[in-house]
């Protein structure tokens, strides 16, 4: 389908009012919904108020989804959501007249952005000898509807020769979400502990064409690694062998990314004095 969404994050309505009085209990509830491509399992999705003023009785604590959270496809327009209760909070402070308060909500889940775009395997030696030519090497290869709808995504693919039988790609990923990307292999909770470490890692998955390595740092050549996004952006370079078939042929570039991601949203409550 294609598209930049994952999982959205708004407070539902009423849940707290927009003003209430001072010791009036008041629910808090947020509601998640799928708007990319990527099934999420019971549990995988959660979310946390943060930034809490004292005074509310409010846990800042992860709640997660008791049921799935299954997205979008050609097929199905609307994902599935899910409310998260935080509970029941009150202001038992001392209030003069009326205060305004800010309630932050995030949302951490684990997210995957697949593409599968029409490649050109070709070389130097098919294209230098009397081999026939079925397919073009230059021009980009990521197009409408070669990447799955997530935050995170691949916005160019492009291939040069590399060698005498190697093919070479450039692949641009970016995060196109409004939230922020984190190491798929951390839990919400140690991301919260410690962001900077955990922050713009993303794992790397080509599952094809066969015999594709691409250069991960520290890691020399392989199918799979992790990148760390700079700026929000990251190009990555893979080579990959051609099969000596006395031509060009078509192929398919297809691979996975893998990563959590934390978005937020926000509301604004009045609280006024009992006199």
């Amino acid at each position: 389908v294609g598209g930049t969404n994952g999982i959205e994050i708004k407070f539902i309505e009423g849940t707290p009012l927009t003003s209430f009085n001072q010791n009036e209990p008041m629910l808090f509830k947020v509601r998640l919904t799928n708007k990319g491509e990527f099934n999420l399992k019971t549990g995988e999705a959660k979310a946390r108020l943060f930034a809490l003023t004292p005074g509310f009785g409010l846990s800042d604590s992860y709640v997660a989804t008791n049921g799935p959270l299954n997205g979008i496809s050609g097929l199905v327009s609307e994902g599935q959501s899910q409310d998260v209760s935080f509970g029941e909070g009150r202001y038992t402070k001392e209030i003069i007249n009326s205060d305004n308060f800010d309630f932050h909500a995030k949302v951490c889940y684990p997210y995957k952005t697949s593409v599968s775009a029409d490649v050109c395997m070709g070389s130097r030696r098919i294209g230098e000898t009397s081999g026939e030519k079925v397919c073009e090497i230059s021009g980009e290869k990521i197009g409408k509807g070669t990447v799955s709808s997530a935050p995170l995504q691949v916005t160019s693919a492009t291939e040069t020769f590399a060698g005498s039988d190697k093919i070479q790609f450039k692949i641009v990923i970016e995060n196109k979400g409004k939230g922020d990307v984190y190491n798929p292999d951390t839990s919400c909770e140690d991301i919260d502990k410690n962001r900077l470490e955990n922050a713009d890692v993303v794992k790397v998955e080509v599952i094809n064409p066969a015999d594709t390595e691409c250069f991960f740092s520290g890691a020399g050549e392989s199918s799979t690694g992790t990148i760390n996004l700079v700026g929000g952006i990251r190009t990555l370079t893979c080579r990959s062998l051609v099969r000596d078939t006395g031509s060009n042929y078509k192929d398919k570039l297809n691979l996975n990314l893998h990563y959590k991601y934390i978005d937020q949203t926000s509301k604004t409550v009045t609280v006024y004095e009992v006199t």
